[in-house]
């Protein structure tokens, strides 16, 4: 198995109680919340429960997969201008138009240029005093391109960690434009640092026993976006790939 496999469950923090994030985090002055970035369940959908399992870091492997993919939690705290007992329209009903997205170093510095995607969803306006109902916006937040330009320069074995620093925005159908907080979600970049191997490294077919697999690589997550955040095994892509290959991949080869 590859050293950073080993490790994959100290990088990617899956937040299984979200909700204890408070919403005193929120900027006052926003009226579209971007939350939480969310982990897919069995059945690889994913839940706008705020207390559903969320993931803190990314991980990109480009020897599996050429982008990253976020599901992103978003809320609304602007007022429902709508009353109970009346057939008004609800004009603060937010529809999501797309996704910005400013990647940077680990310090701040600019990777790349600054980008937008197109992404759709219905945000309703805050019930009860409190943020919500809250949707899920799915959208690119590492694309092909960038994430190939980080990844050239990485070295057998290497990592880089990059934040993608996003903003969901849209409008209300009253007509105010809408933008959220800028949240920042990093991501660890590598070229084969998530594929496992089992201990006798037949990668032709999966081991017998399951009992033998650790958890993770089962894990909804590596099934639902194979090479983002969980191990894969290596019997799902050998040999189409040279890092599901034992020999060939250094994450495997190299001693440590």
């Amino acid at each position: 198995m590859g050293r950073f496999v080993g490790h994959v469950g100290a990088a990617v923090v899956l937040l299984a109680v979200a909700g204890a994030i408070g919403e005193g985090c929120v900027h006052p002055n926003t009226m579209l919340v971007l939350r939480a970035v969310q982990a897919p369940s069995d059945n690889c959908t994913y839940s706008s429960d705020r207390n559903a399992t969320s993931v803190s870091k990314g991980v990109l492997d480009l020897g599996l997969t050429a982008s990253y993919h976020a599901a992103l939690l978003v809320g609304s705290q602007l007022v429902s201008t709508s009353e109970a007992n009346t057939p008004t329209a609800e004009t603060n009903r937010i529809i999501v138009n797309g996704v910005s997205i400013r990647v940077t170093d680990v310090k701040g510095a600019p990777v790349g240029e600054a980008f937008s995607t197109v992404a759709t969803g219905t945000v309703d306006p805050a019930s009860g005093g409190s943020i919500g109902p809250y949707e899920v916006v799915q959208s690119t937040l590492l694309t092909k391109t960038l994430a190939n330009a980080i990844g050239s320069a990485l070295g057998p074995g290497e990592t880089r960690e990059v934040v993608a620093n996003t903003r969901v925005f849209g409008k209300t159908l009253g007509g105010l434009k809408v933008e959220s907080n800028e949240y920042p979600f990093p991501i660890i970049v590598c070229d084969g640092c998530l594929v496992y191997f089992p201990p006798n490294d037949d990668c032709t077919k999966a081991p017998e026993s399951t009992q033998a697999i650790p958890p993770e690589v089962n894990s909804s997550q590596s099934k639902c976006t194979p090479g983002q955040d969980q191990p894969v095994g290596c019997w799902t892509c050998h040999p189409a790939r040279p890092m599901c290959v034992p020999t060939t991949n250094p994450w495997h080869a190299s001693p440590g």
